[in-house]
């Protein structure tokens, strides 16, 4: 830990973050291996291919120095990912008195040695990266030239100006996974220029102007940010593009579904992505934090948010998420520019513009929608998705496009339609038992909630322009009073293509007077006032009111009316021993005068620190809104015991009456909380509105933590919820996560278990492929099962296409690992037993068979996906041989497809191992037999069976400059595939060695040839059978070269050949050439 926070420091102070790897060959001979660089970062060490038995017994992250204690029998080739500190530490602190000037030295008549190596180190100045170029070229006729260049420059420049810059011309189109607290960075180009009196940050930069709640704009943009500070006066220009928009979305939950729930654009279209980290979210007021250990977990690329077992969704849970997305709307300019003055010690004044504008670079002056916009001069046209063909798929009844593949209604005009997602449309999508997606009209009254609906247009927004003016004084009137004033004016052109476009203004006047910490005795009291005014108009760039004003207010919307709030706010401080608050205020909103009393009391000190109360009430000229909230909690040593109250009624809406009581226990590393709660809820029925639904809600709930260095670890959340609902279906399931592991070093024994459940909305979905090229993709099409077969040479990448259908499933992940290593016992066999299990369902309930035992024809399982390895190992202790027995099975049950079920069975008992015949050579062997099990329900032709047996010795010799393995395969594999049998055999030979050309590289060879045969006079077999090769001859050689020219420039190339029935004489080459600065 100490080493940790020791590079992460000086790192910081000196240093900027490199990243690079490494190949090591792993030698029997050998224990010490350098690393090309140097202060590694120990959490960002990353071995390849991963496993414990590699992984080195100690590690110097200083001197980047890596031990093994020579167990390895086989030379072994790993790959170390890591970042390092680019500028290296001082291996002497002091002075350099090289630089001092020459009479200093006159008594020393030694001439004084330099070492211009070391020296060199020690520029202000440091760069890192590479430059590549890449040439693929292959005998399908397909080449490809591409290249990169990423370097990264940091230091000190003259003037005391820093330095710190990326550059990259490489496109990086993986979005960072939302599960994590903290996004990883992704390859950008930035370049940043610090001193005392100015900054400048060009590139992709986040930018943000929070001059004051009302104007806090945050844009991820690509530009150039420019800050000047004078003696009183700062100022920030900024000049920028992007091509996200801002939107702010308050999703409508489902009670009891924790996710996932899709985020839209500004035009209500799904089709779009997050930019990574955008996001803000929050839940009944309470802003969240990312992660799965948190309060939520986000896919950016599908735009949908899932909250974590932390966090119990209800029906009437307010969920408000601010974010930037990407779509293929208008790519925009930013300009903004800020000036703050301090024109005295009592009076500051910051004033700016902000503007975004629509590029319409993406319109042509002459295509429909252009002269569309041009003609109406309204904010949006629309684009109908119907075209006139011949041989179209639909037409046209009554209005209503039917889809017709097979020309049954000749007869009619046809037309190819595309079709567009829309909240209110009435067309769900579809999937044909071929794949095809199409769409069928559905009736207004038949629409349900849970399905995406679509229409036969688009509407399609015209390019605007957004400015937007501020001006905020601040002004101290004495030691204890301040007073601020915030003036904002938005402007909103619609169109700007058209002459005479719809253009809107609007304000936004706040004033604030605060009188704060008078003292009389042990007592501190305070008041404040705000007054706001909003135009109707008033276009915001930011979210700027309460995330909960709709509820605290008790309205359904705020938009499209002005706005006029008053309040006043008293406090009274009682010694640090309590606080109390008091505020009036009033809103006038439409037609609407409401006024509301907000009273608080809470403990700060003492036995009861942390209790409070709360009251609020809404006063109308017709109805009241009454809200009223207590919570009692006792500290005593270890035992925090509570008792919590809350009643809300709501005139127009809902009301609820909540009562929980639990215990929380803290002591040393544990923490255990438990509670109860019991929640009654009133609310109307749309349809009828005088009618009163009933529900009652029952939840109990468990968090334990025991943090042990060694022994058992746990973290243990459980929520059980019962809910009762008048006439309605009942909510009974479990929520929690739960985590246990073992760890103990004088313990033979190791356990990890770690199981997540939850409910949510799950969306059904199809897999379709599109062709790229053989040898691009990643799947071919077999004609014999009418199906796509994974095949790294194939032609076909794949797709899931949801057909926004839902349903609400219960869900349960997880996996375990267990292992009893008898070696560490003291008079210990050498034996190692493992035993792992992963596994993954979602239903509509959760049952024990429905996880092990899933039937093809079941309706009420969306996925049920179950795998076991098991395994002994047996070893020598002087490593002379070595015999493993292993077992694995899997069932994966796949429910998603709308048009039937699919389960894939597979299973694999086997041995391996080696027997020591010199220092340099083994015999190696293993014998397994398997059985593959593919079932279908909607299309009969995927339905086979496989099951056979395969032997295999390999010889393998290790020199000093060189490594080979020579091996001899050979099985039966036997089974049906729909009604037919078949038994099929094959025999093979295969060569893999590698040649080392000292420290500057090495020559690998693979080489591979087989042969055969069908015996029961059938020309095809499955192509699960004889491990994925063709009948007849298969022949394939790999070849690869890794080489240093110099230190700073490598080259590398592979070939690759393929003969086969299904791949005739096909080969690939790649090269790559790489310079590193």
């Amino acid at each position: 830990m100490h080493l940790i926070f020791f590079i992460f420091t000086i790192s910081f102070l000196f240093g900027n973050k490199g990243f690079t790897s490494d190949t090591l060959l792993i030698h029997s001979n050998k224990e010490i291996y350098s690393l090309k660089e140097n202060f590694i970062y120990p959490k960002s060490l990353k071995i390849e291919p991963y496993s414990t038995k590699i992984s080195p017994d100690s590690i110097n992250y200083m001197k980047g120095l890596l031990h093994y204690k020579n167990t390895f029998q086989d030379t072994v080739t790993i790959v170390l990912k890591y970042k390092y500190l680019v500028k290296d530490l001082p291996f002497i602190v002091g002075y350099n008195f090289n630089d001092l000037d020459k009479h200093y030295f006159i008594r020393n008549k030694k001439k004084i040695k330099i070492d211009y190596k070391k020296v060199s180190n020690q520029n202000n100045l440091f760069s890192s990266g590479s430059i590549n170029r890449q040439l693929n070229i292959s005998s399908n006729g397909l080449s490809e030239f591409s290249g990169g260049l990423n370097l990264s420059l940091s230091g000190k420049l003259e003037n005391d100006i820093m330095l710190s810059a990326v550059l990259s011309d490489e496109d990086i189109v993986i979005q960072p996974e939302g599960n994590t607290r903290n996004l990883e960075d992704f390859d950008q180009m930035y370049i940043s220029l610090n001193s005392s009196n100015f900054s400048l940050n060009a590139g992709d930069i986040q930018y943000k102007n929070n001059i004051d709640k009302l104007v806090n704009i945050e844009r991820n943009v690509i530009g150039i940010n420019g800050k000047l500070n004078f003696n009183k006066s700062k100022m920030s220009a900024l000049l920028a593009s992007t091509s996200g928009q801002y939107a702010n979305s308050n999703i409508e939950v489902i009670d009891g579904v924790q996710g996932p729930y899709g985020l839209i654009s500004n035009s209500k279209s799904k089709d779009i992505q997050l930019i990574a980290g955008s996001e803000n979210v929050w839940l009944d007021g309470r802003k969240l934090i990312r992660g799965a250990n948190f309060d939520y977990v986000i896919d950016y690329s599908l735009a949908e948010i899932t909250f974590t077992a932390k966090n119990l969704i209800h029906f009437d849970s307010d969920v408000s998420v601010d974010y930037e997305y990407v779509d293929d709307n208008y790519p925009k300019s930013i300009l903004g520019n800020t000036y703050e003055t301090k024109i005295s010690d009592k009076l500051n004044v910051v004033a700016g513009i902000h503007r975004e504008i629509d590029n319409e670079s993406r319109l042509f002056n002459d295509s429909k929608i252009y002269q569309q916009m041009k003609g109406t001069g309204s904010s949006s046209v629309k684009l109908e998705g119907a075209i006139e063909d011949s041989i179209g798929k639909y037409f046209i009844d009554n209005g209503i496009y039917i889809f017709d593949p097979l020309l049954i209604q000749a007869d009619s005009a046809r037309f190819n339609v595309v079709f567009t997602y829309n909240s209110n449309g009435n067309y769900e999508k579809l999937i044909s038992d071929i794949g095809e997606i199409y769409y069928s009209y559905v009736q207004s009254e038949e629409k349900n909630n849970l399905k995406d609906y679509y229409s036969p247009f688009q509407n399609i927004s015209a390019p605007s322009v957004k400015d937007l003016y501020f001006t905020k004084i601040e002004y101290n009137l004495g030691k204890n009073i301040s007073a601020n004033s915030l003036i904002s004016r938005s402007s909103k052109l619609e169109n700007t293509i058209a002459t005479d476009g719809i253009s809107s203004t609007g304000g936004i006047y706040e004033i604030n007077l605060k009188v704060d910490s008078l003292e009389f005795r042990d007592t501190k009291y305070g008041f404040s006032y705000k007054g706001h005014l909003r135009d109707k108009k008033y276009n915001s760039l930011n979210l700027d009111r309460d995330v909960q004003f709709n509820r605290i207010w008790d309205i359904d919307s705020a938009n499209n009316s002005g706005e006029r709030r008053n309040s006043m706010d008293f406090y009274i401080n009682q010694n640090n021993l309590s606080s109390t608050n008091l505020t009036l205020s009033n809103l006038k909103l439409y037609d609407w005068n409401k006024s509301r009393l907000d009273a608080s009391y809470q403990i700060l000190r003492g036995l009861f620190n942390g209790s409070n109360f709360q009251y609020s009430e809404i006063f109308t000229e017709k109805e009241n809104s009454i809200f009223t909230s207590f919570l009692i909690r006792a500290q005593l040593k270890y035992l925090n015991p509570f008792l919590k109250y809350n009643r809300e009624e709501r005139s127009r809406f809902s009301n609820y009456k909540l009562v929980q009581t639990g215990l929380d226990y803290t002591k040393n590393r544990r923490t255990i909380s438990l509670s109860i709660t019991n929640r009654d809820d009133e609310y109307k029925n749309e349809p009828i509105i005088d009618k009163i639904e009933k529900s009652k809600d029952f939840l109990s709930s468990v968090q334990y933590i025991d943090k042990n260095l060694n022994g058992w670890r746990k973290n243990i959340t459980l929520t059980k919820r019962l809910k009762n609902k008048t006439n309605s279906e009942q909510l009974d399931y479990l929520l929690g996560s739960l985590k246990l592991n073992f760890r103990d070093r004088g313990s033979p024994f190791e356990f990890d278990f770690n199981a997540t459940t939850e409910q949510t909305q799950s969306e059904t979905f199809s897999i379709v492929y599109d062709s790229v090229g053989i040898g691009l993709g990643e799947y071919r099409f077999d004609e014999s099962l009418k199906t796509y077969i994974k095949d790294q040479n194939g032609s076909y990448v794949s797709y899931s296409v949801p057909t926004g259908s839902r349903s609400l499933l219960s869900n349960m992940r997880g996996h375990q690992r267990f292992s009893f290593d008898v070696r560490k016992l003291k008079k210990g066999a050498q034996i190692k037993i493992n035993f792992n299990t992963n596994f993954n369902y979602s239903g509509s309930k959760i049952g024990i068979s429905e996880i092990y035992d899933p039937k093809l024809q079941e309706k009420n399982i969306y996925r049920s996906y179950l795998n076991n390895f098991f395994e002994i190992d047996l070893g020598s202790k002087n490593f002379s041989k070595r015999i493993k027995f292993y077992s694995t099975n899997s069932k994966d049950f796949q429910g998603y497809d709308p048009r039937g079920n699919e389960i894939l069975s597979f299973s694999k008992n086997g041995i391996n191992g080696y027997v020591k015949i010199k220092e340099n050579s083994n015999l190696k062997f293993e014998w397994y037999h398997n059985i593959k099990d593919i079932e279908s329900n909607f299309i009969i032709e995927r339905s086979r069976k496989v099951r056979g047996s395969w032997n295999e010795i390999s010889f393998t010799l290790n020199e000093k400059r060189s490594e080979s393995e020579f091996s001899i395969k050979y099985g039966v594999d036997h089974g049906r595939v729909v009604s037919n049998s078949f038994i099929a055999q094959g025999i093979g030979i295969n060569y893999s060695g590698r040649l080392f050309f000292g420290e500057l590289g090495s020559v690998m060879l693979n080489f591979d040839l087989s042969e055969n045969k069908e015996l029961s006079n059938l020309q095809y077999v499955p192509p699960e059978a004889l491990n994925g090769q063709t009948l007849g001859k298969n022949f394939a050689v790999n070849t690869s070269l890794n080489y240093f020219i110099k230190k700073d420039i490598s080259f590398s190339m592979s070939v690759n050949y393929l003969d086969n029935l299904r791949y005739n004489n096909l080969f690939t080459i790649m090269g790559e050439f790489r310079a590193y600065l």
